[in-house]
C-alpha cells in the first residue's frame, strides 16, 4: 500500500493495468498468473527486521495469518468491527498479519499513517477510537511522550508491544500517559506471535514477563546440547506451533527451514520459563544489539572500528536505554588518550556504515574484560559499559 504519488511513481499501472476502486478509498491492481505452488502454501511474502543490514524474505500462509490472527483476537478480547491501527511499517509479515489480516477478520477500520509521527499517531487513534494497535517499545514510548493529554486513548482496550528490550518502568509511564494497557509479547516472522500477556494481568506480569504462549504453540529453553534446562534457568528457545512459516523465499521458492527433528525452530534468543508458564527474553544468542526495534549486527561495527589505525582493541555492547531499547556503546583499547566518540564517528562515516549502527558512546579502556580462557566476556563488557556511562550523566 503506497500513497498516489509513489503508486505513479513505480508505473504500476503501466504493468498491470489501471487501478479498480475496492472498499473506501482503495484500489488494486494485479495480473492473474497460473503457475506452479512454488510457495508451498505461502500467501505473503513479509521482511525480517534483519540481523546483518540484510532483510529476509519469509514465506506465510493463510492458515499461520488466521492462527495469529484469531489468537490474539482472542486474548487480548476484541469485538467484531472494533479499529485497529496499523502503525508498523507494511513490508514485514507481522506487520501484514497484525495490521492488516486480523483487522479484516475483524471487519473493522484499518488506520494507517502515511509516515510514522507519535503525535500524529495519538491523534488518530484517538479520533477513531481505537481498540488496539501493535509497534515495537520504542514507538510506543515516543507516544506516551507525545500524547497532549494523559488518558488520549481511554477507548483502548490494549496495546500490544514486542521487538526489542523492554524496560517495565518506563512501559508502566508510557501506558498511564496514553490510558491503556500495553502487553508485552514475544514473536518473530518466521513464527508470529508466540506469546502475550492478557489486559487482565496485572502490571508486574503484563510488563515485567513477555507473557504465555497462545493455545496449540510450544515454547521450550534447552541447553547447548538441545536439552531442556529446568524451569527459572536460561536456556536457547526453540518453538513450535501453527503460525510456523512455510519458508524462506529464496531463488522464486519457499526453502524450509531448519528444524529439530521434533520440529521446533530455534529462535536465536535466550529465554527463561517461570513456574507460572510465563516467559522471559533474555536477549539473543547472536551478538545483536537490538537499537528502536531494529537489529544491529555487532560485528560489523566492531569490524568498521577496528580499520581504525589507532583502534588496538575493539569491544561494542548495547547499554539500556528507556526510549530506545538499547544504545550503541564501543570500549576501545588504544594508546591515543584523546581519541573517542567524535572521530570514530568520522571514521564510520568514512568507512560507509549507516549512520544508524555509529555508537553513541565510545569508552577508552586498558584492556577488554576476558574470560579464564582468555576469550573476551561480553556480559562482563556490558556490565562495564553501563558502569562507565552512568559515572559520565550528570546526577539530579
Amino acid at each position: 500500500m503506497v500513497s498516489p504519488e509513489t503508486f505513479e511513481g513505480w508505473e504500476i499501472g503501466a504493468r498491470f493495468g489501471a487501478p479498480t476502486a475496492v472498499l473506501d478509498g482503495w484500489c488494486a491492481t494485479g495480473a492473474r498468473r497460473e503457475h506452479a505452488d512454488r510457495w508451498a502454501g505461502g500467501v505473503v511474502i513479509g521482511l525480517t527486521s534483519g540481523s546483518t543490514g540484510r532483510a529476509k524474505g519469509v514465506v506465510q500462509s493463510e492458515a499461520s495469518l488466521r492462527y495469529a490472527g484469531r489468537s490474539t483476537i482472542d486474548a487480548v478480547g476484541l469485538r467484531p468491527g472494533d479499529p485497529v491501527a496499523a502503525l508498523v511499517p507494511l513490508s514485514s509479515a507481522a506487520a501484514v498479519c497484525f495490521g492488516l489480516y486480523l483487522p479484516l477478520l475483524l471487519g473493522g477500520p484499518i488506520l494507517l499513517l502515511e509516515r510514522w509521527d507519535p503525535a500524529a499517531a495519538v491523534r488518530l487513534m484517538a479520533e477513531h477510537r481505537a481498540r488496539w494497535t501493535m509497534c515495537v517499545p520504542t514507538m510506543a514510548l515516543q507516544m506516551g511522550a507525545a500524547a497532549d493529554r494523559d488518558g488520549a486513548l481511554t477507548a483502548m482496550t490494549a496495546m500490544t508491544v514486542g521487538g526489542g528490550p523492554m524496560d517495565a518502568g518506563a512501559l508502566g509511564r508510557a501506558e498511564r500517559r496514553l490510558g491503556t494497557r500495553i502487553l508485552r509479547v514475544f514473536g518473530m516472522s518466521e513464527c508470529l506471535g508466540h506469546t502475550t500477556s492478557l489486559p487482565s494481568d496485572d502490571e508486574g506480569r503484563r510488563l515485567g514477563t513477555d507473557g504465555i504462549p497462545f493455545p496449540g504453540t510450544v515454547l521450550r529453553a534447552v541447553d547447548e546440547a538441545g536439552e531442556p534446562v529446568p524451569g527459572g534457568e536460561i536456556g536457547r528457545a526453540q518453538v513450535r506451533g501453527p503460525s510456523l512459516f512455510t519458508g524462506y523465499a529464496q531463488a522464486g521458492r519457499a526453502v524450509p527451514p531448519d528444524l529439530t527433528e521434533d520440529g521446533f525452530l530455534p529462535t536465536g534468543d535466550l529465554m527463561e520459563i517461570h513456574a507460572d508458564g510465563t516467559v522471559s527474553v533474555k536477549g539473543r544468542e547472536k551478538d545483536i544489539i537490538i537499537r528502536g526495534g531494529r537489529n544491529v549486527d555487532v560485528t560489523e561495527i566492531e569490524s568498521a572500528i577496528a580499520r581504525h589505525p589507532e583502534a588496538q582493541q575493539v569491544c561494542v555492547v548495547p547499554v539500556p536505554d528507556e526510549v530506545l531499547g538499547e544504545r550503541i556503546a564501543a570500549l576501545l583499547v588504544t594508546e591515543r588518550r584523546n581519541l573517542g566518540l567524535e572521530e570514530i564517528q568520522r571514521h564510520l562515516a568514512g568507512e560507509g556504515l549507516a549512520k544508524g549502527k555509529w555508537p553513541e558512546y565510545v569508552f577508552r579502556v586498558d584492556a577488554l574484560p576476558q574470560n579464564q580462557v582468555g576469550k573476551l566476556a561480553r556480559r562482563e563488557a556490558a556490565e562495564l559499559a553501563e558502569e562507565l556511562r552512568k559515572a559520565c550523566v550528570p546526577s539530579g
